[in-house]
């Protein structure tokens, strides 16, 4: 079966196949307009790229697919002459920029860019995120650009000016995964473009040299500096990828004294996309945890999705606990102008946390920075593993991701039976609750220090130059 797979990518990336499809696209523009075309590009692209295909659940993400399409959008697009790339500076300083939506960005607090490296000069590029910048960023760079990005009339005009603020650095750390990003790319002359993948897909663009991974799924994963893929049983690409543990912002969760066990009520908490929440396996795992214990009560708050919502509140009145299951409204952990998270949702969620004795982490799509938020308040959380091993290439998993950083063996479960024993330990064996919760924040502290971030980012450039002077 890999073989077939290994023939179908190889073909539909092949030439004559991409000529093809160029060419019935125009054909469909022409006769049917070009926003239609960009419409059916867009669904067909979800279908292939994000709904499991060919093997997984929904929301696994198909890197062959999304190169594909990526190539598919940008050979549609006007071309754009890239510029050649400038010298590699010698010396121990580094000029580095930093592009994305910082303000709607998690990962990248004041905090991070507060305890730069004296070696580094900093160029922040900071793209408009609903209409708003990070501007507390601003006292914390050497120089800090805003950029918008929101007309199409200055589309063009922005690029340029985003580019030019790039024109003198020897490294750009790319933080935006918008398909403006491969515009912006063509334009810069950095020696050494950097990409931070926000989540499991790769920016597909040759200007990138180096991209940094900390999220593999199943089927996808690095293999040395390569992302190995499972389904072919062969290497996605020839190009360099990295395991990177990336930052979790705190956004003020301190690190202070939390709640024991004992001190905890019997309550279950779920805060994140209500979708993750709403598929029927672990939803079956939940209610029957609060079907064999009358004094459980669960709690869950996330943005409000009405299709999500109706499935979880159904299959509680199914399973006759809807009395002790609360959905308590939306939260935004999103930064104010002045770089605070002040919504009264995160406070109302945050109280929750504090006080519950379980958190347990969806799957298939599990949680990254709710799951973080958990560690830090002390509520142990109960994660459902992804197999790498090649018994499991092509086949379905009940689980796709694996944020690295927040792997904690001792709550990974890898089957939902066992995932079920473990959050009823969690419930009611406070020895292992406390240990558990105890070494969840010991890898939190790790996840959330901007020294190791830092380091790691330096680290991947020294040895991209160490590599490009052997050439």
């Amino acid at each position: 079966m890999f073989l077939l797979w290994r023939v179908f990518y190889a073909l539909l990336e092949s030439r004559p196949a991409m000529v093809l499809t160029i060419a019935a696209l125009r054909v469909a523009a022409a006769v049917k307009g070009r926003q239609w075309m960009q419409g059916q590009i867009d669904r067909v692209e979800h279908r292939l790229t994000f709904s499991g295909f060919p093997t997984h659940p929904s929301g696994w993400t198909n890197l062959h697919m999304s190169r594909f399409f990526t190539a598919v959008r940008r050979r549609l697009a006007p071309v754009v002459a890239p510029p050649p790339r400038r010298a590699v500076r010698r010396g121990d300083r580094v000029k580095m920029a930093c592009v994305g939506r910082f303000r709607g960005l998690l990962g990248f607090p004041a905090e991070l860019f507060a305890q730069r490296p004296a070696r580094v000069e900093l160029t922040v590029v900071d793209l408009a995120y609903a209409g708003h910048w990070a501007a507390y960023l601003e006292p914390l760079a050497d120089r800090y650009v805003t950029i918008a990005l929101d007309s199409p009339s200055t589309y063009d005009d922005q690029l340029r000016v985003a580019a030019s603020a790039v024109t003198d650095v020897d490294l750009l750390l790319n933080a935006n995964m918008k398909r403006d990003a491969s515009d912006l790319l063509d334009r810069v002359d950095a020696p050494c473009v950097i990409n931070y993948c926000t989540g499991s897909d790769l920016l597909h663009h040759d200007r990138v040299d180096v991209q940094l991974h900390g999220q593999p799924q199943a089927d996808y994963f690095i293999d040395g500096r390569r992302m190995f893929c499972g389904t072919t049983r062969a290497s996605f690409s020839d190009r360099i990828v990295v395991p990177f543990r990336g930052l979790y912002d705190r956004r003020g969760l301190n690190d202070g004294r939390v709640a024991a066990w004992e001190e905890r009520d019997p309550l279950i908490v779920f805060h994140g996309s209500l979708y993750k929440l709403a598929s029927p396996a672990i939803l079956d795992c939940l209610w029957s945890l609060l079907a064999g214990d009358a004094a459980l009560e669960f709690v869950f708050m996330g943005r409000h999705d009405a299709q999500a919502l109706d499935v979880i509140q159904m299959t509680a009145t199914r399973r006759g606990v809807s009395g002790r299951v609360h959905y308590e409204g939306q939260f935004a952990s999103t930064r104010n102008a002045d770089g605070c998270v002040d919504d009264p949702g995160w406070s109302k969620i945050r109280g929750y946390l504090g006080r519950a004795r379980l958190a347990p982490d969806p799957w298939p799509i599990g949680g990254g920075s709710a799951r973080f938020e958990c560690y830090v308040l002390g509520v142990p959380s109960v994660h459902l593993g992804v197999r790498f091993d090649p018994a499991s290439w092509g086949r379905r998993q009940p689980a796709v991701i694996e944020p690295l950083p927040l792997l904690v063996q001792a709550a990974t479960a890898t089957s939902p039976a066992q995932y079920r024993e473990l959050c009823e330990r969690c419930l009611h064996d406070g020895v292992f609750a406390n240990e558990l919760a105890a070494e969840q924040r010991r890898v939190a502290r790790r996840a959330s220090d901007p020294q190791v971030w830092w380091t790691q980012v330096l680290d991947c450039y020294d040895e991209w130059r160490r590599d490009r002077d052997r050439l």
